[in-house]
Parts: C-alpha cells; structure tokens; sequence
C-alpha cells in the first residue's frame, strides 16, 4: 500500500478506542488496527438510482425486465445484435457487463471467462437513534465480517458460499453475519430488533486472482467491464472510464 501511495496509520489499542469507543467492550481481541483516513463509503442502492436518472436524462435508454437471449455473431470476427425478450437490438459497440453472469452468455462466443459466482449476505439493522455503534466503516478480519453505519442504520456483510446461481436467502447465514457482529458489539443486541432485520444475498463474480476483466475481446465491437468480485461498486467509476477511453 505504501509502494502505490495509500494513506493509512497503524493503531495501537488505545488509538483504536479513540477512533471507535464502540469497540471498548472487545478491545482485548485487537493487537493493533490500520486506519485509511481517506476511505469513504456511502449507500450503493442510492449512487445507481440516481446515476441512473441522471443518465437518463442525457439520453440514455434502459431496458429494464429484459432478458439477453443470446449474444448473435456476425460474418466476421463482430457482433451483429443481441436477441432479447423484447426483440433484436443493435449497437455500435457492446459492453459484457453481466458480472457472475457474464460467463454464461460468453461462452457461446467461444470466450471462457475465469469467473465464478461466490454468494455473499448482508444484514441491515434500524438503529431507532442508537448512537453507540461505529462511525465509519469496521472490518474484523478474524470473523470476516464488516459493517457500515448508513445513517440511522447499520449494515453489516460477511460469508462467503460456493452455491452456484443460487440466489436464495438462507436466513441462517444471515443470523451468522449478524451474531459476528454482535461479538463485536456486544451492546447492539439491546438496541435492535433482531425479527425485524432485513437480509440480502448476492452473487459476487470471482475471479482467481481478484482483478477484474477490463478489455477488448476477440471481436472487434466487444469489449469486457465484469469479475469485479466484492468490489462492484467500489470500482465502478474507474472501470466505467477505462471502459469509455477504450471505445473512444
């Protein structure tokens, strides 16, 4: 981190407390913590809603409750048009974006993907104006768990489970996520209502060694944006300007 010029501090114990108190009741666990003063974070759910109606607004057209068919070849080395449940539809140059996804509808273009979808859960508490827990972003690695304080509530992610296209919540992992954190804040348990969590699960497109497949393919129009792995969001922009350098 220090060779590419990330901002960080090591913590000592005490630094830690004074960084979050809410880890008081734990502090024996930690030998020590690193703090990234210029990490943020934010509610993903609301960054694409609104990019999406921004975008909308420059003239972009979305084809929501679509489904891609099949990716159609052209007579040469060049897509000619997708087939969707809507009919044919036609473009200049066509961005692979599907993340765990992206390898199903690759494959019948003779491009195999190194991906494969890990499912992984998030839990999302009301506070009801609880002002004891974190405030910014906390990683355990020990439980593998993390949570984000957004606004007044608290969502917490962790797992990591081989399971296919399997999107269906398994309630008990949630529980899982949900007692690691408890662990960590022993006091939230007091301060929630367990029943009314909300759980979530979704496919993170793995790849083997974790950068994501940015790029040109064997076809002259079509080029890769997906295998983000956890880091969808966190990487989106980034990944949306490559993408838009290598068209233009």
């Amino acid at each position: 981190m220090q060779e590419w010029g990330v901002q960080f501090e090591v913590l000592d114990q005490n630094q830690i407390l004074e960084k979050e108190p809410c880890l008081g009741a734990v502090i024996d666990r930690y030998v020590g913590a690193v703090f990234f003063p210029d990490d943020e974070s934010g509610d993903a759910h609301k960054f694409t809603n609104e990019i999406a109606r921004l975008a909308a607004e420059l003239g972009v057209q979305f084809l929501l409750n679509t489904t891609i068919l099949e990716i159609v070849k052209g007579s040469s080395s060049r897509i000619s048009h997708l087939l969707t449940s809507r009919g044919d539809v036609s473009a200049d140059v066509y961005v692979l974006s599907l993340g765990s996804y992206s390898p199903i509808l690759a494959r019948a273009l003779g491009i195999a993907l190194p991906i494969i979808p890990v499912k992984g859960y998030s839990v999302t508490v009301a506070l009801n104006g609880w002002k004891g827990g974190p405030t910014r972003p906390v990683m355990d690695d020990g439980y593998h768990a993390m949570m984000v304080p957004m606004g007044d509530r608290l969502r917490m992610g962790g797992r990591a489970e081989f399971a296919g296209y399997n999107t269906r919540v398994d309630e008990k992992e949630g529980w899982r996520v949900l007692n690691d954190i408890m662990k960590i804040i022993p006091a939230l348990r007091s301060h929630i209502d367990e029943n009314a969590a909300l759980n979530w699960s979704g496919l993170r497109p793995m790849t083997p060694g974790g950068p994501p497949l940015i790029g040109p393919t064997s076809y002259a129009n079509l080029l890769l944006n997906t295998g983000h792995g956890p880091l969808g969001w966190t990487m989106a922009c980034g990944s949306a300007k490559l993408i838009s350098d290598l068209i233009t």
